[in-house]
């Protein structure tokens, strides 16, 4: 999970609900003591990687027009 660090990402879950935001946190399974890794997004949301089905980038269109 370190390759969504500070980057904005949109989560899907098993029961299709989609979240998205910047992930700025994770955790390994070694880390946790249920041995399931877990992603932070924003500053109030940590999910689990058993909950999760898919996670993928989210690119913006950051180019201006002057």
């Amino acid at each position: 999970m370190a390759q969504y660090m500070d980057k904005r990402i949109r989560i899907t879950f098993h029961d299709g609900d989609v979240y998205e935001g910047v992930a700025n946190d994770f955790s390994t399974a070694l880390d946790n003591p249920d041995n399931v890794a877990t992603i932070c997004v924003g500053n109030h949301y940590e999910f689990r990687e058993d909950e999760i089905a898919n996670i993928e980038l989210v690119y913006t269109n950051a180019i201006s027009v002057a």
